[in-house]
Formats: C-alpha cells, sequence, structure tokens
C-alpha cells in the first residue's frame, strides 16, 4: 500500500513538473536531450509507464485518454501563452507514441511483479 502512495505521489509530481517545464519561456527550459521530440518522449514515457503501475486496475484506454489529453492540453497552452513556445502537432504525436509506449512498459512491469508474487506450484 505504501508503495502504491509513493508511486502516485511520484506520477502527481511529474505531472506537475512537466506542466511546468513546458511552459517556461523556451530559453529557460532545462532539457535532457537536444531534441525536443526525445524530451517529449521522455516525459510521457515516464508519465505512462508511472500511471499504469500506480493504478493497475484502472483500463489501460483510460491512462492512454487522458494522458493524450493532458499532452493536447500542453500544446493549445504553448500556442496561447506567447512565452516563446510554439503549439507543434508532431510533438503530440511524440507524446502519443510515448504514452503507448510507456503504458505497454509498465504492463509488461506489472506482469513481471505479479509472477514473482505468486506462489509457487509443487
Amino acid at each position: 500500500m505504501f508503495v502504491s502512495r509513493l508511486v502516485r505521489a511520484g506520477f502527481a509530481l511529474a505531472l506537475v513538473a512537466i506542466l511546468a517545464l513546458a511552459l517556461m519561456p523556451s530559453t529557460e527550459a532545462p532539457t535532457v536531450f537536444a531534441s525536443d521530440k526525445l524530451n517529449h518522449m521522455l516525459a510521457f514515457f515516464v508519465l505512462a509507464g508511472g500511471g499504469r503501475v500506480a493504478w493497475p486496475k484502472v483500463h489501460p484506454a483510460v491512462l492512454i485518454a487522458l494522458l493524450a489529453a493532458y499532452g493536447g492540453a500542453i500544446e493549445i497552452l504553448q500556442w496561447a501563452m506567447g512565452l516563446g513556445r510554439e503549439a507543434d502537432w508532431m510533438d503530440f504525436v511524440a507524446d502519443v507514441a510515448a504514452i503507448l509506449a510507456g503504458t505497454a512498459a509498465g504492463e509488461v512491469f506489472l506482469r513481471l511483479v505479479s509472477r514473482g508474487s505468486a506462489p509457487a506450484k509443487a
């Protein structure tokens, strides 16, 4: 139960941090990769994998839809705020690709963990 709460808190923190980074003026925002698309993919892979692990009983399609809406909302906010950011549909495509991959990775993790905790068959 504690681990689940910890993962959920990490997920919420990641949501807030990614939003803050995405809405910073482009000249001030730190990056991990030189490629903007790779930065998007890293952020949304982590969110999707973490979300899948944090809420294993939620259908993956719900997580995918909610994170895709979050990514779309970020693009709209970047366009509307005028802080040197631009809305880019290819950023959204990168987000969705990473959401799908991260959800799959989270699913694999959950299956591996459930195998390890299953009682041995005699």
